[in-house]
């Protein structure tokens, strides 16, 4: 095993198989409004004058990620400038960044375990083979297909990258630590690729944490300047701060007032739990699962998780206790490396699942970067396997390894082939989450665009059933409703959702939490007034158009719906102003030059 490049070679082959099935795997989900919908990756100018995103028709969380998360967008910028939107490039890039930090995991494996404190001359293949086990299981866990086929997860993938390349670059310096300046250039590659991953998404705030563990756990040396050292790093703690208070107020970290924080971490206990789990056994993986909230310690599986995990730490201090008490005992030694593992696993996981409440508790795509921690733990018992005698419990060791890696690979291939179509994808989280709404109703949606109009109906039925505030669920029902004709159950579906969103204006946390705005509200005015016209119900929409058109100004399809009532009324001089107002609004609208036309030429008659 000591052909290191052999190993990156496999690697890098195990990771081209397992997801080779994905080039072709749509947009999903979040996607939409990251990328298909997003103005800011279409023209690079908003990157070099952020104050151009103001005036952008972008979502309004959009372009408040947009200024913190500047390095994933510009990725997804480069992707559009090069593919538009063919899925392909796009898969690339995030298939290539996977690899990238398999091999990444490898050198980082590599990098400890020739460390003072765990270097050993009598052990010197181990370390190639624990790195190479902890590379390809990384590479090939199915864990792993939410952040790399899910396209706009590459901001966990992406910060990844960087967060791994600034622990193995400040790793590389220390170990040829000197006085030569050239030494000092993994230095600053480790302090800029600290900053990349911190512009790229939040999670990467522990990363001088975790390097700071790396200089603490694997060096020793006089400790003022170990500090010194370690300034830079620690000073790159102030880059997402900095940038939050510069994004302005309305930044928000998809945060929900809608759970308490006291809530959020007792439902974490349970969730990370849950990561642990489908990291051994990862089976009924899930895009969007139906998680239940907890709200009391006392509740057993809340209490019992949380055993768990303090036992799970307390493993982790007592390894470190007895590394330091037995350096000469190559266990003892190796039992720092454990330590270390479940260290990044608990800290890395600590941004997403502490007291910052997030309105989706659990996603897989989360698990990502701390995953790197279970993976190192497993190396690290890897390396207590005897080596003696070499061959026979070498060759049992790989062939059980191989074997692993051989049925992860199989699983990722499957999982991905779920991905490759949204109607699969939403009938799997379906299957999986029944009694969750946002499922259904973008079950209901893909079938809708495949033109089955009676299963979108169904589940946008059953989605308003789960959940009866759910405004997109009877909005797209009142659109199915109006595609089939049924002019009277479209107009019901609309009503019922302006008055959720009237309920939810009540409460000022509650309208944030849905993110309700002015334009929000005149479209359904707008969408109401227009159908009622379809039903000569003239006075009634023509009061809802008006509605629409004071809490939106710019609704062009207003002016021009409240002409047309008012050309069908015989007022042909207020018609007249309302396609003129279209007009200046926007002068390309066929229908008010059409309808101008004919109102002009009847009144001249």
């Amino acid at each position: 095993m000591q052909n290191r490049f052999i190993c990156q070679v496999l690697i890098v082959v195990v990771g081209i198989i397992a997801y080779s099935n994905t080039l072709g795997a749509p947009f999903v989900f979040d996607d939409d409004v990251n990328i298909v919908q997003n103005p800011l990756i279409r023209e690079f100018n908003y990157f070099l004058a952020p104050s151009a995103i103001n005036s952008s028709n972008a979502d309004e969380s959009v372009k408040d990620f947009f200024r913190t998360r500047l390095l994933g967008y510009l990725s997804f910028a480069i992707n559009y400038a090069l593919n538009g939107y063919d899925v392909t490039g796009y898969h690339v890039f995030n298939i290539a960044i996977h690899i990238t930090n398999a091999l990444l995991v490898f050198w980082l494996i590599t990098l400890i375990s020739r460390s003072p404190c765990l270097y050993s001359v009598n052990d010197r293949n181990v370390p190639d083979v624990a790195a190479l086990t902890g590379a390809l299981l990384f590479v090939s866990h199915p864990l792993q297909t939410q952040a790399v086929t899910y396209i706009v997860q590459r901001f966990a993938s992406l910060a990844t990258l960087f967060y791994l390349l600034s622990v193995v670059s400040y790793l590389k310096w220390r170990l040829v630590l000197s006085g030569s300046l050239k030494k000092y250039a993994p230095y600053a590659v480790s302090v800029i690729a600290a900053i990349c991953a911190m512009r790229t998404k939040e999670i990467s705030f522990t990363l001088p944490v975790m390097i700071a563990s790396v200089e603490f756990l694997f060096f020793t040396g006089d400790v003022k300047k170990r500090l010194f050292h370690l300034v830079p790093i620690l000073l790159t703690l102030l880059v997402i701060p900095l940038t939050i208070l510069t994004a302005g107020n309305s930044f928000n970290l998809a945060t929900s007032e809608g759970i308490s924080r006291w809530d959020y971490l007792l439902t974490q206990f349970r969730v990370i739990v849950t990561y642990i789990r489908l990291l051994c056994l990862p089976v009924n993986q899930n895009l969007d699962y139906d998680y239940p909230i907890y709200r009391s310690l006392l509740e057993p599986t809340v209490a019992l998780s949380l055993l768990l995990l303090l036992a799970i730490t307390g493993l982790a201090v007592a390894l470190c206790y007895f590394s330091f008490k037995g350096d000469q005992d190559k266990r003892h030694r190796t039992g720092r490396l454990a330590a270390f593992g479940i260290l990044w696993f608990f800290v890395t996981i600590s941004v997403e699942s502490s007291i910052v409440p997030i309105e989706d508790v659990i996603f897989e795509h989360r698990v990502y970067l701390p995953g790197i921690g279970f993976f190192i733990l497993l190396c690290a018992v890897i390396k207590m396997f005897p080596v003696q005698p070499v061959k026979k419990q070498q060759m049992a060791l790989m062939s059980v390894i191989a074997g692993v890696v051989l049925v992860l690979s199989a699983a990722t291939y499957h999982r991905n082939s779920v991905w490759n179509d949204n109607l699969t994808l939403w009938k799997d989280v379906v299957d999986k989450s029944p009694n969750k709404a946002r499922a259904h109703n973008n079950l209901g949606m893909y079938y809708q665009r495949q033109g089955d109009m009676h299963k979108a109906i169904e589940h946008y039925r059953i989605s308003g059933v789960l959940k009866p505030d759910y405004v997109l669920a009877h909005m797209n029902l009142s659109r199915a409703y109006a595609a089939q004709g049924l002019t009277v159950e479209s107009l019901s579906e609309l009503q019922m959702a302006l008055r959720t969103y009237d309920e939810i204006l009540k409460d000022p946390r509650a309208a944030r939490r849905h993110k309700v705005d002015a334009v929000d509200i005149a479209s359904m005015h707008y969408a109401i007034g227009n159908r009622l016209a379809r039903q000569g119900i003239y006075d009634k929409a023509a009061a809802e158009l008006r509605v629409a058109i004071r809490l939106n100004p710019t609704l062009v399809e207003a002016y021009v719906d409240l002409g047309n009532i008012y050309a069908i009324a015989g007022n042909a001089q207020e018609a007249i102003n309302h396609y003129q107002e279209a007009l200046q609004l926007r002068p390309d609208s066929a229908e008010a030059k059409n309808n101008l036309e004919v109102v002009k030429r009847k009144q001249t008659k």
